[in-house]
């Protein structure tokens, strides 16, 4: 993993309107990094990402990849550096699923070219790498929500770009195919990928990234690994609710369940009264 940046945010803001959304963000990813970027509902996660993909413009600060401001690529350009996993993808004309597939290959194609070998090629193996090739005369329109979400990653994965941004990738999918998704991920940081994604499943976060950026009300709130982030004291204080951290005895990664109402104001009682815990962080 190389020691330089391949993705810098310096000082990114962004408004919606009069309403600030993001204030601040500055934050480095190395290449080869799955990093995940968590954090409560309107926590500005993203719009973080679309400030990345320069879908949106910051209005203060700067976005750069491999040295150079985002703002400076043609949109050709950006799509061979970046692929974009969207939260949802609305489509209402029919296309096959090797049809939108394919526009994957957009950034590749000069002009008004046609795609070729090489191309469907490459839609092929997106599609084997994500499942999908089964699914490939399909109509889109007629896919469940998991089906089509993995179609998406695959056209992302046809751009063959060196970065994938995610947004909650596995919102729709069965934990068959959420596991699948994130074992994928992780294959494609030793093809040289480096991937950012929103995450709301802080377990897949704690056993899949590198690191996470944990947003809060805009601001980062911290960065770093998952077992640094990702603490009883942390998460209480940013989600606002009591949640049960302990190590997973297979995997070595956190586990973050939780907690229903009685289980809460049980917890909040023994802080308040030190001397009926046993010590540990979580009940």
């Amino acid at each position: 993993m190389s020691s330089e940046p391949l993705i810098a945010l310096r000082g990114v803001g962004f408004s919606y309107g009069a309403a600030p959304v993001l204030r601040d963000i500055t934050c480095q990813i190395a290449g080869g990094e799955l990093v995940g970027i968590i954090g409560p509902n309107g926590s500005g996660k993203s719009t973080l990402l679309k400030i990345v993909s320069a879908y949106l413009s910051p209005n203060a600060g700067e976005v750069r990849i491999a040295g150079e401001a985002v703002a400076r690529f043609s949109r050709a350009a950006l799509g061979r550096w970046i692929g974009v996993v969207p939260q949802e993808t609305a489509v209402t004309f029919p296309f096959t699923v090797m049809e939108m597939v394919l526009f994957g290959r957009t950034p590749h194609l000069r002009g008004f070219g046609f795609e070729g070998a090489a191309d469907l090629a490459a839609a092929r193996r997106a599609l084997e790498r994500t499942d999908a090739l089964h699914l490939a005369a399909r109509r889109i329109t007629t896919l469940s929500g998991g089906e089509r979400q993995r179609v998406i990653l695959a056209r992302a994965l046809a751009q063959e770009p060196r970065i994938l941004l995610l947004d909650e990738p596995a919102a729709f999918l069965d934990i068959r195919h959420a596991v699948d998704m994130y074992d994928l991920l992780r294959d494609l940081l030793a093809d040289g990928m480096t991937i950012m994604s929103v995450l709301h499943d802080l377990n897949l976060a704690a056993l899949y990234c590198d690191r996470v950026v944990l947003l809060d009300r805009g601001a980062i709130a911290q960065v770093g690994t998952p077992a640094e982030v990702m603490t009883y004291a942390t998460l209480t204080a940013v989600y606002g609710t009591e949640v049960y951290v302990a190590m997973n005895d297979i995997t070595g990664a956190l586990n973050v369940l939780p907690l229903s109402r009685p289980h809460r104001e049980r917890l909040r009682a023994q802080f308040r009264h030190p001397e009926s815990t046993d010590g540990n962080s979580s009940p």
